[in-house]
């Protein structure tokens, strides 16, 4: 079973069975998202597309560490938005348009 930090027993009682049927769909995703990561990474040498890797520093669902995990394993740039999270293009649209379109100028 996969635990989520975010999620505490209280949480589960309080919410009843909504939630918990939330958890075990959240568990089964990233339960095949681990195997189709495997798969990913043991492709990325068939990478032949420029790529640029964009991640929010204050990403509180995937860390800015596995943003740069991510870039080194796949030998890529890696540009940290600064003060955004997990949704930089709604918490700064115009900031993160323009980040995407230097990107394609590089």
């Amino acid at each position: 079973m996969i635990v989520l930090p975010f999620i505490t027993a209280g949480m589960l009682l309080d919410r009843g069975m909504t939630l918990l049927l939330g958890f075990r769909i959240a568990s089964h995703y990233y339960a095949h998202f681990t195997r189709d990561q495997d798969y990913f990474e043991a492709n990325l040498h068939r990478l032949t597309t420029p790529v640029t890797v964009m991640w929010g520093e204050k990403d509180v669902y995937i860390n800015k560490e596995m943003g740069v995990e991510f870039a080194t394993k796949a030998h890529v740039e890696l540009i940290v938005l600064s003060g955004l999270g997990h949704y930089p293009h709604l918490q700064s649209p115009q900031r993160t348009i323009a980040e995407i379109r230097a990107a394609f100028g590089k």
